[in-house]
């Protein structure tokens, strides 16, 4: 019994040894990524160096317009150590469900057109003809091939997820269509017979 003791307290040191420098490491990257919030519970972000308030905007994915107004900014040149307090945004499921939606959608496609799949959902969301948020505008029966086949169910890669956020923090500068498909890939007469507006990689992008 003894023996089984001091078994079992030197694999649990061992194991806490090996552990300590990834113990150390999140308490490091925790302490780095803390969120600072003001008195109203609103996110503040202190500029660095040379950022830029559309780097600061695509980093959160919150609105480049919104973001100037909120701060009353004339200018996009900050200088460092300037506060500023961020607007309102998507949830992170939110975002998380765009991501894995572009990740589906428009894997092996260059990032402009990752940008420009979540600027579709994004259109729709603002649009009087589909549902006014993006869980249902990305869940509508017969949509997004995805959420049908299950794919949408796979982890979002970096590159999605930074594509959803410059999609909202630059929504504004991008594309108006609320459809995208692969012309190869389709034999729907109808979505075909739709104003084509854009063409990124594999991918038309049309409106109504």
């Amino acid at each position: 019994m003894k023996k089984l003791l001091s078994v079992l307290v030197i694999t649990a040191t061992m194991l806490l040894i090996s552990l300590a420098p990834t113990i150390e490491a999140t308490k490091a990257e925790a302490a780095s990524t803390s969120i600072k919030r003001n008195s109203k519970g609103e996110i503040i972000h202190t500029v660095k160096g040379t950022e830029s308030v559309k780097d600061i905007a695509v980093k959160y994915g919150v609105s480049l317009v919104e973001l100037l107004k909120k701060n009353n900014i004339k200018t996009k040149t900050l200088a460092n150590g300037t506060q500023l307090v961020l607007p309102k945004t998507l949830s992170s499921q939110e975002k998380d469900l765009m991501a894995r939606l572009v990740h589906a959608e428009a894997k092996g496609e260059p990032y402009v057109g990752k940008v420009a799949v979540a600027n579709v959902v994004l259109n729709r969301v603002d649009s009087k003809k589909f549902p006014n948020n993006v869980s249902q505008v990305i869940k509508a029966k017969g949509q997004f091939s995805p959420v049908a086949n299950g794919s949408i169910k796979k982890p979002a890669s970096l590159e999605s997820k930074k594509a959803v956020n410059e999609a909202i923090a630059l929504q504004e500068e991008g594309i108006e269509a609320t459809f995208f498909y692969n012309p190869r890939k389709t034999n729907d007469r109808w979505i075909k017979s739709l104003k084509v507006i854009k063409k990124i990689g594999n991918h038309n992008f049309s409106i109504l």
